[in-house]
């Protein structure tokens, strides 16, 4: 069974590779970053200081957490107690962010990224994510919508990391997804290797993909999916990319297991032909 899993798994990889290919033709590179140089370009990317996101992570997000090195993105999460004065709390964690808002947005397209995730383990904190979003504002979540590209997190029923692609969607303060993600089929996944991780999206649907291989697809207007409220919107509003990595909150984090690094080595946006939608 194992080996016939892998068969299936490597073909499915390889006509998702010629797919992409025999159609790149139709495709348009609008916007890259191979991460070289020794200073991110601020011209693309805003990089997060001392914001703490969501009371329910355990980290800040400070600059000096997101740089460029040996020609990767570097995502550092460390333990770094750190003291936030608006809420008169000390963060033990710090990590950071970067994105493209107000810099960068785009509306469909080919979004995909090399990336090689933090070490991890069973009932672990880290939580990396490469993901879009449709607005700045928290308050407005998730009424311009939010891509998941790419998370990977231990908040399964058996504590395992694994990597998730997951679409938000609702009302203001009001997410329909709820538990709707799609966990990557392969168990034999290697988590500590390099991966690439992307989506394709349109105004009919949304696919997912690691290494070539499509394992989701959401539609619009789709009726029925694991742990959806209501039915799928797809986004009408422009994304930015953002490349994170927090520190959930189910269990109390061991320092010990800290410094842990996420590498990006590309990002890129295709864009069909002649429907260019970005600014």
């Amino acid at each position: 069974m194992k080996k016939m899993f892998t068969i299936l798994l490597l073909l499915c990889i390889a006509s998702s590779s010629l797919a992409f290919k025999s159609n790149a033709e139709e495709w348009e590179l609008i916007f890259e970053d191979d991460f070289n140089g020794n200073t991110i370009d601020q011209n693309k990317w805003t990089a997060k200081d001392n914001w703490p996101h969501t009371d329910v992570e355990l980290q800040l997000y400070i600059k000096e957490d997101a740089y460029q090195e040996n020609g990767n993105l570097v995502i550092r999460t460390q333990f770094n107690p750190t003291y936030y004065s608006p809420s008169n709390k000390t963060y033990n964690y710090t990590s950071g962010w970067i994105d493209t808002s107000f810099k960068f947005n785009f509306t469909h397209g080919r979004l995909e990224s090399r990336l090689l995730l933090p070490k991890t383990g069973i009932r672990d904190n880290i939580w990396p994510a490469f993901w879009t979003k449709g607005n700045t504002e928290s308050a407005d979540w998730p009424h311009y919508g939010e891509i998941d590209v790419m998370e990977m997190d231990s908040w399964n029923d058996d504590w395992t990391p694994y990597i998730w692609g997951t679409y938000h969607w609702g009302p203001r303060r009001n997410d329909l997804c709820q538990g709707c993600g799609t966990i990557y089929p392969d168990k034999n996944f290697n988590l500590t290797e390099w991966h690439t991780y992307s989506v394709e999206w349109d105004e009919k649907k949304i696919d997912w993909f690691v290494d070539g291989v499509k394992y989701r697809t959401t539609y619009e207007n789709q009726l029925f999916c694991k742990g959806c409220k209501g039915i799928v919107k797809l986004p009408t509003h422009p994304q930015f990319i953002i490349f994170n990595t927090a520190v959930d909150h189910f269990a109390p984090p061991n320092p010990a297991d800290y410094p842990k690094y996420m590498y990006v080595d590309y990002v890129k946006l295709y864009q069909k032909k002649g429907s260019k939608s970005s600014f």
